[in-house]
C-alpha cells in the first residue's frame, strides 16, 4: 500500500466531479439490466427440475419412496428455491432499482452490494431446485448398497474421532500450561466437540434404521451424509485449531528499527499553439524520485498549480520559465521540459503543472521468534512489495527486512508494532506500539522477577534473552513490575499504543523520546530529518497552500 501527499483542492474538485456523476458503470449496469431475465430463467430451471424429478420417479424402482416425506426426500428444496426467487425479485424491484434511478457515486458500494445479493440467491435457487434429483440417487444408492454405505460412514467416524482425541489432547495440555486460557480454549474446541457428537449420533440413527425390517432408506442416507458432511467439515477446520494451540508456545515480536519515506513526483503538461484555437495536448512526466527536502517543498503546492512555462517566440529557442518556483528544488527534478513534445500541431507554447507526490512508506523490522532472530517466510522477491528492493540476504537471515506498509510509523520507532506473547492465541497479540520486549517479561522461559537495592522488583533476563537488555536500552535497562503491570492490565488487549511514559508525560520508547535519535544514528529515520513532516506525520499526508503561482 502508498500513501499519497494529494492536495486538498484536487481531492475536493475530484469529489465534486464525482458528485455530478449520476451515471451507473456501464458493466455494472448492464448486469441490472440482465437480472430480471437471470430471475426468470431460473424459475423455468426450478419448473424444470421439478418435472424432471416427478418424471425419474415415476419409475418403479422408486415406488418404495411412496411413503417417505417431502422432507425426507428433500422436496420441499423446490418451494425454497421458488422463495429464494421471490426474494431476489423482491431485493431487486425494492433496492436495485431504486439506487439505479437515483444513483450518486457514494452509493456505488450499496447498489454493489445489492446487486450480489440478487445474484447469489438466484445461485441459491438453483442449487435447492437440483438437490431432489440428486438426492434421489443417493436414496437408490444406499437401498442397494446398504452395507457398503454403512461402512464407509464408519471409516469416516472412526476418522473422525481419532482426530478429535488428538485435538482434544492438545487443547487439554494447552489448558493446563495455560489456565488463563481455559474459557478460549474450550470456545474454540466446541464446535468440533459438536461436529464428533453430532456426526456419531448421526451414524447410529443409520445403522438402527437400516436394521429395521423395512428400512427408510431416506433416513439410513440422511445419516450417512450427515456424518460423512461432519468429517468433511472437521478435516477442513481442525488444522488451524491445531496451529492456534501450537501458537500458544511461540513469542513472537517485530521490532521497528527503521523508517524510509520514498517519494514519487508526478508533473504534467499541457501544450498548444498560440496561433489555433483548441488542439491542447496533454502529457504526464514519468514519474520523477525526489528526496526528501525536495518532496516536502512539493507536497505544499496545490495539484494544478502551473510550475513554469516553456514557450516559443516567432519560431525562436523554446525557453523555460518558472513560476515563483525555488530554481534549486526544480534543478534537483532534472525535468526535460520538452520531452514527448508533440510532433504535429506546431505547438509553441506550454505549462508545466503539478499533479501528485505520492510517498512509499518502507519499514525495517527486526522478527524475533522465541527469543532468536527469525527469517522463516520473509519476503524476498515479492513484486508487489515496493520496499523489498532493500532487503538484503545478509539481513533476511537475521530476521531482518524491509516491508511496505500503507501508515507511516514514525511514532514507534525503536518499539514492537507486533507483540505475541507466550500463552496467547495469535489473535490477543498487540498490534500496536509496544514496549520493546515486553511480551517476554512474566514467562518462566525467558526469566524471572528480582528485587533491586531500593526494594523494587524488576524482570532479569535469562541467557538467551539477555539482548533484550540492549533493545530496551536507556540508563536501566530492564522493565520494573510496576511498568509491566501497567501494560498488562491497560495495553495488552487494548489495541492502544504504550510508550512509557515517565512522571513527566516524557515517552521513554518511540519517535518523541529523547533517546530515539541518538539510538538510530546511522539509520535512514535519521538521515531523512527526524524533524521533518515527511517522517513526522503518520498516514497518507494532504497539504495546501504552497511556495507561489497561479492555477494553469
Amino acid at each position: 500500500m502508498k500513501g499519497k501527499r494529494v492536495v486538498a483542492t484536487v481531492i475536493a474538485a475530484l469529489l465534486l466531479i464525482l458528485a455530478g456523476c449520476s451515471a451507473v458503470p456501464d458493466q455494472l449496469q448492464a448486469t441490472i439490466k440482465d437480472l430480471p431475465n437471470q430471475i426468470e430463467n431460473s424459475r423455468k430451471a426450478v419448473d424444470d427440475a421439478e418435472k424432471a424429478y416427478g418424471e425419474q420417479i415415476k419409475d418403479p424402482k422408486y415406488d418404495f419412496t411412496r411413503s417417505y416425506t417431502p422432507e425426507q426426500m428433500r422436496t420441499t428444496r423446490f418451494a425454497t428455491a421458488r422463495t429464494n426467487l421471490d426474494e431476489a425479485k423482491a431485493v431487486f424491484e425494492g433496492q436495485v432499482k431504486p439506487l439505479e434511478k437515483d444513483f450518486k457515486i457514494e452509493q456505488l458500494t450499496t447498489l454493489e452490494t445489492q446487486v450480489n445479493r440478487v445474484r447469489d440467491l438466484i445461485k441459491t435457487a438453483e442449487t435447492n431446485a437440483k438437490e431432489p434429483l440428486h438426492w434421489a440417487g443417493v436414496v437408490i444408492y444406499v437401498r442397494d448398497n446398504t452395507s457398503q454405505a454403512l461402512r464407509d460412514t464408519e471409516d469416516s467416524v472412526m476418522h473422525l474421532n481419532s482426530a478429535y482425541e488428538s485435538l482434544k489432547a492438545e487443547a487439554d495440555k494447552a489448558k493446563t500450561d495455560f489456565p488463563h486460557q481455559l474459557a478460549k480454549i474450550n470456545e474454540k474446541l466446541a464446535p468440533f466437540k459438536a461436529l464428533a457428537t453430532e456426526a456419531n449420533a448421526a451414524l447410529n440413527s443409520a445403522k438402527t434404521e437400516a436394521k429395521n425390517a423395512s428400512p427408510n432408506f431416506a433416513v439410513v442416507a440422511e445419516g450417512c451424509d450427515k456424518a460423512t458432511n461432519n468429517t468433511g467439515a472437521f478435516d477442513e477446520g481442525s488444522s488451524a485449531l491445531s496451529d492456534a494451540l501450537k501458537g500458544l508456545y511461540v513469542r513472537e515480536t517485530h521490532t521497528l528499527i527503521d523508517i524510509r519515506v520514498d517519494s514519487m513526483l508526478s508533473l504534467g503538461r499541457t501544450s498548444w499553439n498560440e496561433a489555433v484555437d483548441g488542439g491542447e495536448v496533454d502529457f504526464e512526466f514519468p514519474g520523477i524520485p525526489v528526496e526528501p527536502e525536495v518532496a516536502d517543498y512539493f507536497a505544499q503546492v496545490p495539484a494544478d498549480t502551473t510550475l513554469a512555462t516553456y514557450n516559443s517566440s516567432w519560431g525562436g529557442d523554446f525557453t523555460l520559465k518558472l513560476n515563483n518556483v525555488d530554481q534549486a528544488r526544480w534543478d534537483a527534478l532534472k525535468l526535460d521540459p520538452g520531452q514527448a513534445w508533440p510532433q504535429s500541431g506546431g505547438h509553441n507554447s506550454s505549462e508545466i503543472w503539478m499533479d501528485e507526490l505520492e510517498d512509499t512508506y518502507c519499514h525495517k523490522l527486526k522478527v524475533f521468534k522465541n527469543g532468536k532472530p527469525d527469517a522463516s517466510g520473509r519476503p524476498t522477491s515479492d513484486l508487489d512489495d515496493a520496499c523489498v528492493k532493500y532487503n538484503t540476504q545478509a539481513e533476511i537471515n537475521n530476521g531482518i527486512y524491509w516491508e511496505e506498509s500503507d501508515e507511516l510509523l514514525s511514532e514507534a520507532i525503536g518499539i514492537d508494532i507486533y507483540s505475541k506473547s507466550y500463552g496467547d492465541f495469535p489473535e490477543q497479540a498487540s498490534e500496536a506500539a509496544t514496549p520493546p520486549g515486553i511480551g517476554y517479561v512474566n514467562d518462566p522461559t525467558t526469566g524471572e522477577w528480582r528485587t533491586d537495592s531500593t526494594g523494587h522488583s524488576f524482570w532479569y533476563f535469562y541467557g538467551q534473552y539477555r539482548f533484550f537488555n540492549d533493545i530496551i536500552a536507556g540508563p536501566y535497562p530492564y522493565y520494573y513490575r510496576s511498568q509491566y503491570d501497567t501494560w498488562s492490565r491497560n495495553y495488552r488487549y487494548s489495541g492502544k499504543p504504550y510508550y512509557m511514559p515517565d512522571a513527566n508525560g516524557t515517552p521513554r520508547f518511540g519517535g518523541k523520546s529523547p533517546q530515539a535519535q541518538s539510538r538510530f544514528p546511522n539509520s535512514n529515520y535519521t538521515k531523512q530529518r527526524l524533524g521533518d513532516a515527511t517522517v513526522r506525520n503518520s498516514g497518507p499526508v494532504s497539504r495546501s497552500g504552497g511556495p507561489g503561482g497561479g492555477g494553469k
